[in-house]
């Protein structure tokens, strides 16, 4: 019984993983601008959920690690708007910011909603402000949302 929990969670993971792949179609000609301009990875979507019963709003992103070195953490921070493109303000000190944990392979796509991020019912998207990238070999990197945009590596409703 243990094994077959066991072998359905390797099984769900695998499929997790190929759903991410597939929901991130980035045509070869843009991955390779953004690689050429030196972007480490390419930020494909930012979706914004439905509320929970506290208003929080589950924000899941998708990304491909379009570098040459594995992922140790990756940073991004995210504004968030209304309906009528008016930014909002997530409470409870969250700010918009989340922090995924890897390692993540050079060349792995990712899908990551690790919790409510942003507590405004009204937020209906996300825009990326920036993120900061810290590889497994201690180097790091940051970028604001115009040198994602220059490098080509972000394209939010992809």
């Amino acid at each position: 019984m243990l094994i077959n929990k066991y072998l359905l969670g390797i099984l769900f993971l695998f499929v997790l993983s190929s759903c991410a792949a597939m929901m991130l179609n980035i045509p070869t000609d843009v991955e390779q601008n953004a690689i050429s301009n030196g972007a480490p990875v390419y930020i494909g979507a930012v979706d914004v959920g439905a509320p929970n019963s506290a208003g929080g709003k589950r924000v899941t992103y998708k990304w491909k690690n379009i570098g040459d070195f594995d992922i140790k953490y990756l940073t991004i921070r995210t504004d968030f708007y209304n309906r009528v493109d008016d930014k909002v303000t997530c409470r409870y000190g969250f700010g918009g910011s989340i922090r995924f944990t890897g390692p993540y392979d050079s060349g792995s796509y990712e899908m990551g909603s690790p919790r409510s991020l942003c507590y405004d019912s009204t937020a209906t998207r996300g825009e990326i402000r920036s993120i900061r990238v810290e590889f497994m070999n201690g180097e790091s990197q940051s970028f604001d949302r115009d040198e994602l945009l220059d490098m080509g590596a972000l394209h939010e409703d992809a």
